[in-house]
């Protein structure tokens, strides 16, 4: 299993703003900004990116996500397939944590396949419903 590593920065911040007392900062701009690069965008306080963009993004190209504050790294692969990894594994609420090249999905959440709404593998014409890990049946 992957495991996702935040580290702390070696270097000051550059600059940052703040709204209150918390970093903020409107109109989808970082609100801290370091010397290396390094960029984070945050609204009142947390981590937070809309519209499905890195709140995160680290000089070389890697990109961390927040959802609900959960952080979480998209693996893009050559042939277009995508994971969604958090610090507890394959995760991501509300949306298929895999991304086949040829649409096939998988729904996790904290490292264990699950759905409560749906099938959580999806491939093909096959649909296999789990739930907490546990599945529970197949449908074809």
């Amino acid at each position: 299993m992957r495991s996702l590593t935040i580290g702390r920065h070696p270097y000051d911040a550059v600059s940052s703003w703040f709204k209150d007392g918390k970093y903020h900062r409107d109109r989808d701009l970082p609100a801290i900004i370091y010397e290396d690069g390094q960029k984070l965008w945050y609204k009142n306080g947390k981590c937070h990116r809309g519209n499905n963009l890195p709140a995160v993004v680290f000089p070389g190209g890697r990109e961390l996500f927040y959802e609900e504050d959960i952080c979480y790294e998209i693996t893009e692969y050559s042939n277009g397939s995508k994971e969604y990894h958090s610090t507890k594994g394959l995760h991501r609420r509300y949306a298929p944590a895999v991304i086949y090249s040829n649409g096939d999905v998988e729904y996790w959440e904290s490292g264990r396949r699950h759905r409560e709404d749906g099938p959580a593998v999806i491939i093909g014409n096959k649909q296999y419903w789990f739930e907490n890990g546990e599945f529970i049946k197949c449908i074809v």
